[in-house]
């Protein structure tokens, strides 16, 4: 399960094997998009983040989504899955991205291959963003990131649980090229 809330303080929130749902506090009440009610469900989301924009990025099982804006999004929308967008990931598999996190302007992928970094404002401002990826797929540089399992501790270090133990990033230092 992930939620992550938007700009009108409203919870989105994803399961991969049921959808996604949209619950309004002020109105007491929820809207749920079924994956069973879309052939090609973009409602995968293992997780999720809102960025400084107000935008929900979602991990799914078939790689990294975009809603531009949810907090416009009505509790009746019936073509919620059309506002999905696919963000192409470039030469990293678009496969499972099991987590999501924000650090500084850099949106941190974690994913069944290994992690990313994507520069977001490049995102917004570029044809194609930057792009940093370290392929940790072999079990011995730690394999897959487990599902939600980024964190930014007090010292600003970046720790990321993998299949095999977890990986420990100075962000300070991090030279991304």
């Amino acid at each position: 399960l992930t939620i992550s809330e938007d700009q009108k303080g409203r919870l989105w929130c994803g399961r991969p094997s049921v959808g996604i749902a949209l619950y309004d506090p002020q109105l007491d009440t929820a809207q749920t998009w079924m994956t069973s009610n879309y052939p090609n469900s973009p409602f995968k989301m293992s997780s999720s983040i809102i960025d400084e924009r107000g935008h929900l990025w979602m991990g799914c099982h078939d790689g990294l989504k975009l809603i531009r804006n949810p907090d416009q999004i009505e509790l009746n929308d019936s073509v919620l899955h059309k506002s999905v967008e696919t963000i192409d990931l470039g030469k990293i598999k678009n496969d499972k991205v099991n987590g999501l996190l924000i650090y500084e302007d850099y949106l941190i992928i974690g994913s069944q291959n290994g992690h990313a970094f994507m520069d977001l404002n490049s995102f917004y401002t570029q044809e194609r963003p930057d792009l940093f990826f370290f392929d940790t797929s072999d079990p011995g540089q730690g394999g897959a990131g487990e599902q939600n399992a980024l964190y930014t501790d007090s010292k600003g270090y970046l720790w990321i649980g993998k299949d095999r133990g977890a990986l420990r990033i100075d962000m300070k230092n991090l030279v991304l090229d």
